[in-house]
């Protein structure tokens, strides 16, 4: 069933990789299929990492993979591995900016050719300068893409309005007319607003806490949303929330923007009940399912298809740059 719909994503998209050699991680639950993708988009090779995790030890991983590329047919075209070496390096075309693989430092990218690209995986908006070093990669004129993921087949972006319905439920609240207070003005909360606003919520949009000027004990949600700590809830605020009595819930939608111990201290309800990294979403759309993960895992292979071609097919640099900004799907970083 799987194949099958991966296959029809990779007709979408258009994804074709052969000729050229990928480098992803070798993960658990739905992120497990990024190396059949890229075999079944005809790479001539794929390198899947794996290392140990708090999901999986390199013997259930191990088997994990071998376990689908065997159902796939494609026991020789994937090549399980425990250590990144220069060799590796060297070959790789296209590497996916990954949580096994991660950091993509200096240590790793002064093995790769030029003509390497990265795809972050996601928009280029969202950009973690800790997961590449984007210094080091323009100097060496190694092509670093974000992936504008409402212009993919499927809009994989609205689907941040269904993950946040999903947290809502998963943390006990109705998710329907309620009063909500999203914290954090971006991409995240546009889509978010306009997908509650269909179940008859009340909803407000702000950057502090302070603006806030409504009657803080009708919240039933406040929703975090910020990506750059501009809008962080401080003590101040928490107290603020305890004195005038609310009693609904903060939910991270991502995390740093909060003192999380502190609402703790102060009995304020925080969802996920535990500190969210900063820059980091509390849960991906595998929450979602199988097409969301899909099409935005395919859709970044494509932007690094896309710029591996040119790169590999002699355009510098800069002439690779001002030709991607014509690629739909390609979202360039400033």
């Amino acid at each position: 069933m799987r194949k099958n719909i991966i296959k029809k994503a990779i007709k979408k998209l258009n994804l074709n990789l052969k000729n050229l050699t990928v480098l992803c991680e070798a993960a658990t639950g739905i992120y497990s299929y990024t190396p059949a993708i890229c075999a079944l988009a005809g790479a001539k090779k794929v390198y899947a990492f794996g290392k140990k995790t708090k999901y999986a030890g390199l013997n259930k991983l191990k088997s994990i993979h071998e376990k689908i590329a065997k159902s796939f047919n494609l026991q020789n075209n994937i090549k399980f591995i425990t250590k990144l070496n220069k060799k590796i390096l060297e070959d790789c075309d296209i590497l996916l900016n990954q949580g096994m693989i991660r950091p993509i430092n200096k240590e790793k990218l002064k093995y790769m050719k030029k003509t390497s690209v990265i795809p972050l995986m996601y928009e280029a908006w969202e950009f973690r300068k800790e997961d590449v070093d984007l210094n080091y990669c323009k100097k060496k004129e190694i092509l670093v893409l974000g992936v504008k993921e409402s212009n993919l087949p499927i809009d994989v972006f609205s689907y941040c309005g269904k993950l946040v319905e999903k947290m809502l439920i998963k943390s006990g609240l109705k998710t329907t007319r309620i009063n909500v207070l999203i914290i954090g003005k971006n991409k995240f909360s546009e889509v978010i607003k306009d997908y509650l606003k269909k179940s008859k919520n009340k909803i407000e949009v702000i950057n502090k806490m302070k603006f806030y000027k409504g009657n803080i004990s009708d919240l039933g949600v406040i929703i975090l949303t910020n990506y750059n700590n501009k809008s962080f809830v401080s003590k101040k605020d928490i107290l603020k929330l305890k004195s005038n009595s609310f009693s609904g819930i903060i939910l991270q939608y991502t995390g740093g923007n909060i003192d999380y111990s502190y609402a703790r201290k102060q009995k304020i309800k925080v969802f996920p009940d535990y500190k969210i990294q900063n820059k980091k979403m509390a849960y991906t759309f595998a929450e979602i399912g199988f097409i969301p993960v899909l099409y935005l895992i395919a859709g970044s292979i494509k932007v690094g298809e896309i710029a591996s071609r040119m790169r590999i097919g002699g355009l510098d640099y800069k002439t690779s740059i001002d030709k991607l900004k014509k690629h739909n799907i390609v979202d360039l970083l400033n």
